[in-house]
């Protein structure tokens, strides 16, 4: 019987992993960026920790989850305000990806300890 509950629990689990990973929440890409309604950006893949959104044209970003350790933004078209104020406040964050972008100079990360 133990084994039949373990089973289930296992299987609930991985198709809540796999329904939010590949459905994702409801975001949108407006003129600026990406608007926020849930966890995972549905123009970004997310797995665990990691959110990638490179190669999406973004100018701006929104409300990025404070859970995430890895953001792979690179070649986007975003400046040095719109990772500035969003990345700030990623207490997580461990590795941040921002080649190929409109940046100009590289944002100040002084809080971001694990960067």
């Amino acid at each position: 019987m133990p084994r039949l509950i373990a089973l289930v629990v296992f299987v609930g689990i991985r198709m809540v992993a796999y329904s939010s990973s590949i459905d994702g929440p409801d975001w949108d890409q407006d003129d600026a960026g990406l608007v926020a309604s849930g966890d995972c950006p549905r123009l970004c893949s997310c797995l665990g920790n990691v959110i990638d959104c490179s190669e999406k044209s973004l100018k701006q970003l929104f409300n990025i989850p404070l859970w995430v350790e890895n953001l792979e933004l690179s070649s986007n078209r975003l400046g040095y305000d719109a990772v500035q104020t969003q990345v700030v406040n990623l207490s997580k964050l461990q590795v941040l990806n921002v080649n190929h972008n409109n940046l100009g100079r590289i944002p100040r990360f002084s809080g971001l300890v694990s960067l």
